[in-house]
């Protein structure tokens, strides 16, 4: 068997009070110290260092996110401003299509007026011309229009009323009094003697041209004679 190998001696145990800067011992703990300090310093200047780039690193994104912040509030104020005036051209749109609903309508009263005042709704010159008229002015098809010249020749009160309800709405009695009736004849043409057919009285179907006399016209007579 191998003989063990002998335990190395413990070194001395030197008191420090004994040690001087001279001694090899010291000096190389002394340079053993002096590197960790150094490696120590190091360190911490990387770690300074470090520091110092993300605070800059973070001054410069607060710096970013405050200038976007400002860009996006501009843009959200510029886009609410230009909604608003948006907005306000609607209500003046709006407002204006309504005025100008409220003076077509007027302007169809009108001529509606002028068409029940005439003698009869079916003279159709004059009928036309104010159809026509109106057609101008207004973007009427020819189809629509030629239904709304046949609608006027065979209307009557009633059709009138159902003509402006449909136009806007309007009724008759609200817009002028409802007129009185009108003639079937043209201008220039005799009065009808009998404006009321309805009351005509019709001849009796069994006339009889024999008619028998009354034996006693006068009952009290014929009492006085008996007497």
């Amino acid at each position: 068997e191998p003989e063990p190998e002998p335990e190395p001696e413990p070194e001395p145990f030197v008191p420090l009070a004994s040690l001087k800067a001279e001694d090899p011992f010291v000096k190389e703990v002394l340079r053993a110290g002096q590197r960790e300090i150094e490696r120590f310093e190091v360190g911490m200047k990387e770690i300074v260092t470090v520091v110092e780039d993300l605070e800059e690193h973070a001054a410069e994104a607060q710096e970013e996110l405050r200038a976007n912040f400002s860009a996006l509030r501009r843009t959200l104020d510029a886009r609410e401003q230009l909604l608003l005036h948006r907005v306000d051209e609607l209500k003046r749109e709006r407002r204006d299509l309504l005025l100008s609903q409220r003076a077509a309508l007027g302007d169809v009263a009108a001529e509606l007026d002028e068409l029940l005042r005439l003698p009869t709704i079916q003279h159709d010159a004059e009928v036309m011309e104010l159809l026509t008229n109106r057609a101008q002015q207004t973007d009427v098809t020819p189809a629509s229009s030629a239904t709304l010249h046949a609608n006027i020749r065979e209307a009557d009160l009633q059709g009138i009323a159902q003509l402006m309800h449909f136009l806007g709405g309007i009724q008759v009695d609200d817009v002028y009094p409802r007129p009185p009736q009108f003639s079937p004849k043209p201008p220039g043409a005799a009065p009808n003697p009998n404006p009321n057919p309805e009351e005509e009285t019709e001849p009796n179907p069994n006339p009889n041209p024999n008619p028998k006399p009354n034996p006693n016209p006068n009952p009290s007579d014929a009492v006085a004679d008996a007497k």
